[in-house]
């Protein structure tokens, strides 16, 4: 079950939308940096 999202836009509709542009893995490498282990988990 996805806890975080965040859509991927093409290079081309992120220059229309004035937003940076972020490639998938990019993407996918801040979903794992940003992800703290529950403190409930060992």
């Amino acid at each position: 079950m996805p806890f975080h999202f965040k859509p991927y836009y093409r290079e081309e509709k992120c220059k229309e939308l004035g937003v940076a542009f972020e490639n998938k893995v990019d993407i996918a490498k801040g979903f794992i940096n940003e992800f703290h282990t529950p403190s409930n988990i060992k």
